[in-house]
């Protein structure tokens, strides 16, 4: 077991100040992502999905700077520190969570939406309009905000003086709600909180498996069109995603990819809770569970600060977006 002088050397190297420092440039790039997705124009579903979950990493990574501000109040006055830590606790933390399960939720429809378009353009084009799209986030984000939103009421904080600090601080507890409607509403919040990330990542990774496949056969199937056209003398093939589209399925595949990979752990987690009934938080595994919740987040921020390079790299309609927006040249 991890003793709490442990937990708490991680919490202030890493999940106080390193993560403070990649969520600070996360919060950067997320921000330019939104600008140069909005001078790019809502023409096409990619720009709307990326903004949503560049929206939605916005109010996440407001959480995390917001919560984190302990670690600097903590240099001047520690009680002050340990109060900000524990006033912020029941709703800027389960704020944060619930705002990376949306993020999560719509990076899957992401994934699947991408497969559709690598299997089916044509088909699809007709049907995932930009005004579909919006309904859909939309869709999403209110159904998994409204069905998390209720765990900000399970914890409250008070106020005692501690001999630790000499010193009055806040403290978190669980709250009257949580001892009249707790049993209930915990069992239900670990399922959704389960199956969200859970759908998510079962989509991704199904989807880039067969994005993955399809890309290799479509690869092929040109090489060797190309041979038959060459010596057959045609001029034309059959119709194929615009090279546009190529790129776009490309970038946003190694998005994807990210997510997986981040993801991961946060699947294990959840699984963790639902099948060990002491993983949780003022429970036997408590501190356990907290380096989890801490890997879990900073993986979260490492997430959200990773797109805007990936888009930089890859997109280049971004790129260029990016430069006249923020370096204008005459």
């Amino acid at each position: 077991l991890i003793s709490s002088h442990d937990l708490a050397v991680l919490t202030t190297v890493v999940d106080t100040w390193i993560a403070y420092i990649i969520a600070v440039l996360a919060l950067v790039n997320t921000v330019i992502d939104i600008v140069v997705f909005y001078q790019l124009g809502y023409k096409d579903t990619t720009s709307i999905t990326m903004t949503g979950i560049a929206l939605w990493d916005l109010l996440k990574l407001s959480c995390v700077l917001i919560i984190k501000c302990y670690g600097p109040m903590g240099l001047v006055s520690p009680a002050l520190g340990k109060s900000w830590e524990s006033v912020t606790f029941p709703s800027m933390t389960f704020l944060q969570f619930i705002s990376s399960n949306v993020a999560y939720v719509i990076a899957g429809y992401v994934a699947i939406e991408r497969c559709l378009c690598v299997s089916i353009p044509f088909k699809v084009k007709t049907i995932l309009t930009p005004k579909f799209t919006v309904i859909i986030l939309m869709g999403i984000s209110i159904t998994v905000f409204v069905s998390l939103m209720p765990m900000m009421m399970i914890f409250e904080f008070v106020w005692i003086f501690s001999e630790e600090y000499n010193a009055t601080i806040a403290i978190y507890q669980y709250s009257p709600f949580y001892f009249q409607h707790g049993g209930d509403f915990l069992r239900s919040y670990k399922t959704c909180n389960f199956l969200y990330p859970s759908l998510s990542f079962v989509a991704m990774v199904t989807s880039t498996v067969i994005i993955a496949s399809s890309l290799y056969k479509a690869s092929r199937f040109r090489n060797r069109s190309a041979s038959i056209i060459h010596a057959l003398g045609k001029t034309k093939s059959q119709p194929e995603m615009t090279t546009r589209d190529k790129k776009t399925v490309k970038m946003l595949f190694v998005v994807i990819l990210i997510y997986i990979f981040c993801l991961a752990p946060r699947f294990a987690h959840f699984m963790a809770t639902l099948l060990v009934s002491e993983y949780y938080y003022l429970r036997y595994y408590h501190n356990i569970f907290w380096v989890i919740v801490y890997m879990v987040v900073f993986l979260d921020i490492v997430n959200a600060a990773s797109h805007f390079f990936v888009f930089f790299v890859m997109g280049t309609s971004f790129r260029k977006t990016f430069k006249q927006t923020f370096f204008r040249a005459d």
